[in-house]
């Protein structure tokens, strides 16, 4: 228990270091309630349903943002973390898992390109994949 609070406060610290000059009062006061809020709560565990191709999309999309140069810090761990464990539960053979092994190195749109879900969608729009497969 203690070096799960010694990181929570090593996070908390991180934030506020990264931050301080960053956020105005209001947005210290909404980060505050909003930690307070996650640690009332018991971390409630969350479940999704999604079908596979979304799935693969989520992860592509996790590959991205992981590639971003200025995508540091715990956020991008725990994201990278997820990322991988969804690769080990979506890959469905050897030639899905060296394309969603290739998205890490910066080949992502190769995923996409196999599936043909290469039109963009515009800005709030769910694109390609039609809003039933994200129920």
């Amino acid at each position: 228990m203690t070096d799960q609070r010694d990181e929570q406060q090593h996070i908390k610290d991180e934030i506020e270091a990264d931050s301080a000059d960053e956020l105005s009062a209001d947005d210290r006061l909404l980060l505050a309630a909003f930690e307070r809020e996650v640690r009332e709560s018991g971390r409630i565990p969350v479940q999704l349903n999604v079908s596979w191709e979304v799935a693969w999309a989520i992860l592509c999309t996790i590959q991205l943002a992981c590639r971003h140069p200025e995508f540091i810090g715990q956020t991008r761990k725990v994201a990278e973390g997820f990322g991988r464990y969804l690769e080990q539960q979506i890959t469905i053979g050897p030639v899905s898992a060296q394309i969603a092994a290739r998205g890490w190195d910066g080949v992502q749109q190769l995923g996409d390109v196999a599936l043909g879900r290469v039109e963009q969608s515009e800005p709030g729009e769910y694109g390609p994949l039609a809003k039933e497969q994200l129920v």
